[in-house]
Parts: C-alpha cells; sequence; structure tokens
C-alpha cells in the first residue's frame, strides 16, 4: 500500500514508472505462440500501471490540495499574528484577552483548513499549523510582554514628571519617589540596572535644569528673585556645567535687561515729570493770568486746574490763587481810574504804616487786575468788557453796507462810551474784524468814495473816538487812518482834503507821481522844518507831516485837478500843511500851526477875543507866572499876546512863550496858561 510521507517531506515524491517492456521485432521473433499470452499479460500490466499512475496522480493532488491548505492556514495565521501584535501595541486589542483572542484565532482557523483537506493528510497538516501557531504563538506573548513594558514604562515616566514638577517645592520626597519607582517598577519595564541608573541621574539633572530655568525665567521682571535664581542654580549639584553656564548667561542677560528697562523707566519717568511740570506749569500760567484779570472763575475750570497740577508744587499756587481770586473777584468790575486809586492808596498807607505782607499782596493783586485789564484791552477792549461784566453783551453793527452801519451804530457807540470811560482812554467802537471788513471794502473805492465813506464814519464818532478809530484803522491801512484824523474839512474849493491825502498815497503806491524825499530839501525835509517843534509831541508832529506828505503827492498830479479850479490846491509844503492842520506860524522864535482855515491876522484877533473872555475862569486872580514871576494878565499880557510864540498843547489850545518860557497859572511852572480858540 502507497505511503504519504510527512509534512517535511511532503511535495518530494512522484509516480515510478510500469516495468519495461522488450517490444522489439526479434523478441515477437520468438514465438508466436506465446503471443497472444504476452499481449495479454502486456495489457493486463499496461492497465496496471495505468491504475497505478492514476493513483499516483490522485496521491499528488491530494497531497497539493493538502500543502494549498497548509500554506494558505500559514499564511493566515501570519497575518492574524500581525493584526493581533500590532493590536497590542496600540491599544485596540486588551493586552489581558490578546493569548486567548490569539488561541481563538488560529484555532478557528485550523477547523476551518481541515475540512477541506483530504482524511489522509489531515494529521500531516494539523501537526504542520499546530507548530506555525505555537511559533507565532510566542510572538504574540512577547508583544503583550512588551505592551506590560511599555504601560510599565510610561507609569514610571508619568512618576518621573510628576516627580520633576514636585522637585521644585519638595525635593526631597521627588527624589524618593522616583528611587522607589525606578528600583521597584524598572525591571518591570525591561530595563536593566545601567539602564534604571542612567534614567535617575538623568531626571536629576532635568528636575534640576527644569527647577532652576523657571527661577530663572521667573526673574526676568523681578532684579531680586533674578538674584535668588542665580543661587539657585549654582546650589544645583546634578546641573551639567554646560547647562548651567548657559542658565546663568541667561541670568545675565535677563539682568542687562532689567538694568535697560530700568534705564529707559527713569528716563521716561523723568521726561514724563518734567512734561506733567512743564503741563503744570502752563495750566497754572493760564489759571493765574485768567486770576489776575480780576474775574470771578467757573469752579469746573478751577478743578480742571487742579487736576492737570495735581502732584507738583502748583498745587498749593493753584489752590491760593484761586482763594485771593474769589477774595478779589470784585476788582474786575472796577475802572481803571478807580483801581489806579486803590494803588495809589496803598502806596499812601504803606508810606505811613510801612511794609508788611498783607499790603504787598493786597497791592499786587490790584496791580495785577489792573494790568490784566489794560492788556486785554490792547486785543479788544470790548471782549475784556464782556469778561469783567462792565457790559453783558456786545452790540452787533451791520457792516454790509455805510447806510446799514450808520443805521446800527447808535448802541455800539454807547457801549463805547462805556468802555471808554472805565479804561479812562478813547476806544474805537469798531472791533478789529469788523474794522478788517470795513478797510477792505474801502479798499475797491476810488479815493473820492474813500474819503466820503470815512466823513460818513467820522461824523459818527465823537472826537476823541475818531483819533481811537484812527489809530486802529492805521495799523491795517495808513493813508485810511491818516485822512480818518485828518477829518471832514475842506479846501477852499470845497474839496474834502482827505480825499487829496487818499489820491496822493495811491498815486505814491501805483508809482504815478515821482517822490521828492531828498535830504535837507526834498517834502519831507520842507515838512520837518515847519513841523518839527510846533506841536510839542513828536508823534502829533509825524502825523501831520506824513498827511501833508499825502498832499504834496496829490499836487503834483494833473489828474487830480477838478473842472473849475486850478492845478492842485497849492504847491508847497506851507499849502499842505495848510489844509491837513493849519498853516505854520513862526513868532518870537517858536513854532507853530494855526487852527485849519484861518489866517495869522484872523488867529490874533481870535486869540485876543478867547484870552479875554476864557481869564477870569482860568485865573480868578488875574495873575499869570513867566518864570516864576508874577505879571498881571489884563495889563501885562494880554496887550502884547500877538507879540507872543505859541505852542500848541494837542487839545486844541495854545500857550503863550516869552523868552523861550511857557507862561504858567503857578510860580513853580506846572501848569502852563492854555486858551481854546475857538
Amino acid at each position: 500500500m502507497a505511503r504519504i510521507p510527512g509534512a517535511e517531506g511532503l511535495g518530494d515524491v512522484v509516480a515510478q514508472p510500469t516495468p519495461y517492456v522488450d517490444t522489439s521485432p526479434s523478441a515477437r521473433g520468438a514465438g508466436l505462440g506465446q503471443s497472444a499470452f504476452r499481449i495479454g499479460a502486456e495489457m493486463q500490466q499496461q492497465r496496471n500501471a495505468e491504475e497505478r499512475q492514476a493513483a499516483a496522480a490522485r496521491d499528488a493532488a491530494d497531497r497539493a490540495q493538502a500543502l494549498d491548505a497548509l500554506n494558505y492556514t500559514q499564511d493566515h495565521l501570519t497575518n492574524d499574528r500581525v493584526a493581533l501584535v500590532e493590536g497590542i501595541r496600540t491599544g485596540a486589542v486588551d493586552k489581558r484577552e490578546a493569548v486567548k483572542e490569539w488561541e481563538r484565532r488560529y484555532s478557528d482557523r485550523i477547523t476551518g483548513a481541515l475540512d477541506g483537506v483530504p482524511a489522509e493528510h489531515r494529521a500531516t497538516v494539523r501537526r504542520g499549523l499546530d507548530h506555525r501557531a505555537s511559533v507565532l504563538g510566542r510572538d504574540v506573548s512577547q508583544a503583550v510582554l512588551q505592551r506590560d513594558q511599555s504601560d510599565t514604562a510610561a507609569g514610571i515616566n508619568s512618576t518621573l514628571e510628576h516627580a520633576q514638577r514636585l522637585y521644585r517645592s519638595d525635593p526631597i520626597h521627588a527624589e524618593g519617589l522616583v528611587a522607589g519607582s525606578l528600583v521597584e517598577l524598572g525591571p518591570a519595564a525591561g530595563w536593566s540596572p545601567e539602564e534604571i541608573g542612567k534614567k535617575r541621574q538623568a531626571w536629576r539633572e532635568g528636575a534640576q535644569f527644569a527647577t532652576a530655568y523657571e527661577a530663572v525665567s521667573a526673574g526676568r521682571d523681578s532684579p531680586k528673585a533674578l538674584a535668588d535664581a542665580e543661587e539657585v542654580v549654582k546650589r544645583m549639584d546634578a546641573l551639567d556645567p554646560k547647562k548651567r553656564a548657559e542658565l546663568l548667561d541667561r541670568a545675565s542677560m535677563f539682568r542687562l535687561t532689567q538694568e535697560n528697562r530700568a534705564d529707559a523707566a527713569a528716563r521716561r519717568a523723568e521726561a514724563d515729570a518734567e512734561r506733567r511740570q512743564r503741563v503744570a506749569e502752563h495750566s497754572f500760567n493760564a489759571f493765574q493770568a485768567q486770576a489776575d484779570k480780576g474775574t470771578a472763575l467757573d469752579p469746573n475750570y478751577f478743578d480742571e486746574t487742579l487736576t492737570a497740577v495735581a502732584g507738583t508744587p502748583y498745587e498749593a499756587a493753584v489752590r491760593s490763587t484761586f482763594r485771593q481770586a474769589r477774595e478779589t473777584g470784585g476788582l474786575a468790575s472796577r475802572s481803571v481810574a478807580e483801581l489806579d486809586g486803590a494803588i495809589q492808596g496803598l502806596d499812601t498807607l504803606i508810606a505811613q504804616q510801612g511794609r508788611n505782607p498783607q499790603l504787598d499782596k493786597r497791592r499786587e493783586q490790584v496791580v495785577k487786575v489792573r494790568d490784566g485789564i489794560l492788556e486785554d484791552a490792547k486785543e479788544d477792549p470790548f471782549g475784556a468788557a464782556l469778561a469783567r461784566g462792565r457790559l453783558t453783551s456786545i452790540a452787533q453793527i451791520d457792516l454790509s453796507s455805510p447806510q446799514a452801519m450808520s443805521a446800527t451804530m447808535g448802541e455800539r457807540m454807547r457801549q463805547t462810551e462805556a468802555v471808554s470811560q472805565w479804561l479812562g482812554r478813547p476806544v474805537s467802537p469798531l472791533r478789529d474784524a469788523e474794522l478788517r471788513q470795513v478797510t477792505d471794502t474801502l479798499a475797491m473805492a476810488d479815493p473820492k468814495g474813500q474819503a466820503e465813506a470815512l466823513a460818513g464814519l467820522s461824523s459818527q464818532l465823537t472826537p476823541d473816538t475818531v483819533g481811537a478809530v484812527a489809530d486802529q484803522v492805521s495799523k491795517q491801512n495808513k493813508a485810511f487812518g491818516i485822512a480818518l484824523k485828518v477829518g471832514a474839512g475842506r479846501t477852499s474849493a470845497g474839496r474834502q482834503v482827505s480825499e487829496l491825502v487818499l489820491l496822493g498815497a495811491r498815486a505814491l503806491k501805483d508809482k504815478t507821481v515821482q517822490k521828492d524825499d531828498t535830504a535837507l530839501a526834498g517834502w519831507r525835509a520842507q515838512l520837518a522844518e515847519l513841523t518839527r517843534g510846533a506841536l510839542g509831541s513828536d508823534e502829533a508832529e509825524t502825523e501831520v507831516m506824513d498827511a501833508a506828505y499825502y498832499v504834496m503827492a496829490a499836487q503834483q498830479l494833473d489828474s487830480a485837478r477838478d473842472p473849475g479850479f486850478k492845478r492842485g490846491f497849492g504847491s508847497s509844503a506851507e499849502d499842505a500843511l495848510a489844509m491837513v492842520a493849519g498853516r505854520p506860524l513862526s513868532r518870537a522864535g517858536t513854532k507853530t500851526l494855526l487852527p485849519r482855515g484861518m489866517t495869522a491876522d484872523a488867529f490874533d484877533d481870535a486869540m485876543h477875543g478867547a484870552a479875554k473872555a476864557q481869564i477870569k475862569d482860568i485865573t480868578p486872580t488875574g495873575k499869570v507866572y513867566l518864570r516864576g514871576q508874577p505879571m498881571d494878565f489884563a495889563t501885562q499880557v494880554l496887550p502884547n499876546l500877538a507879540t507872543y510864540g505859541l505852542q500848541r498843547d494837542g487839545l486844541g489850545r495854545f500857550i503863550p512863550v516869552a523868552r523861550n518860557s511857557m507862561f504858567t497859572l503857578d510860580p513853580g511852572g506846572t501848569l502852563p496858561l492854555a486858551i481854546k480858540v475857538p
């Protein structure tokens, strides 16, 4: 009976050939008698051989089927092992159930595989699969072991991490925890004693480095904490020297940063202090300026200022200034004359009682209030009066046309008079912005239209106010200011002198005349010769000369000739002066300008009559003085009045002069004898 070789030789045995049969012709010739028998025997042998061959083929097929089942199942077992080992590694398969799972899987695989294996080969296939399952099962067991070791190592590492954090607060406890974990569990993690020792040392170095690093980092913004951190670094005996140096370098870098930051902060603090000081100084000065005006201070403004100066030396000053402002708040409503009287009274009191801080302080307060009024009034008299309660509002003027302006000037003129009395000097009824609008409008007209408009404005003003407006206008347009001061005077032909002033000013500006400013002999030199010393005031004399200078320029214009009039209105400096101020007169070595439109004879008659009429009011005793010597006015002065020199006092009055000395009303020579000539 044929034998199936073992699994180790399965596939190495093949079918044997049938015995050799001699079919050569010589053999056939041996005997025909045996041919039939032999043929039969040969046929039987052939059938036997075919049967053996068929059996061998079936056996080979069975063995191939068994081998295929063996190989197929072994491959699946290998795949199962790979999947199971990976599941154990990743945790997808519970390591405690892994071996049972393997046994279940390979049992199922073997059972399934043997169902298709011929019976005579099942034992061999079973032995082969059992052997392979045993080998692969060791891999599974090893995977479980490795997973146990990995879990143990993970637990130890977790303990080491916890101990590293604990080391910062309790290093002794932390080291004991690490030592116990490594000694007890290290072998279970598959670590050798050498590995356990290395891990313990590495942990100690890491724990000390982490503790030191954290301490240094915590000292980033604190010099004290940084110094403490450096001591911590030095105490760490397990630190690698290189890491120790790195930590100390890091601490040094932080210290340098702290020093730079401290320097920058100090500079910022110094700059902030200086800025706060500047802001406080500015706020205090502004507050003091408001307080010096003597007006009532808004409590909210006081609070804002106090906030701005808080913490600076100006804080106390602001509080003191506010108290003083409340105590002296009524000063601002007083007139300048009243304040001057108060200052004079305090000076008298100081002279009588002697100086003391209270009187000095009071005088300083009054002076500041007065000076504040005068300073503000330079820029805007109406605004200064409004701020101090002298006005409740500022009347509006319609500047759209001369007619509208004239119709709306009434209330402003009343306010102008009140403000003038408060300040003790004439003020212009026009504010700067209003004046600019007026001058801009005037600039678009011709000289004749300008003169008429200025004459219309002048007619609404008092004599004192005209001068104030003229001074104000002169800052924007000198010719307009001069023309306004010249007023509504006219030439003998009825032409406004102010028109001639404006005509000459425009001619000079447009260069349509050739001005003559040569030294000693030019227009201005001629005018100076006639005017200087005639009015007793350089400023007044200069104004008259400027007006006459413009008229002299107009004298050169053919275009200035009006129909029916001669060219010009005179041709000399004397003519020009006569039109703008009055004809020049030199008598007894003294120069003066006669009232405009008067001749010398007419003036002498007017002067004699005025002196005779006014003398009782001027000097009830009838006595006047010359160089301190008394003289009877009626008998000694009046008859000779036309022979004396004369000086104008700027108020339209004339003062007789003899032997270069003025006649006075007192022996000391302080009260000039001034006669008003109508």
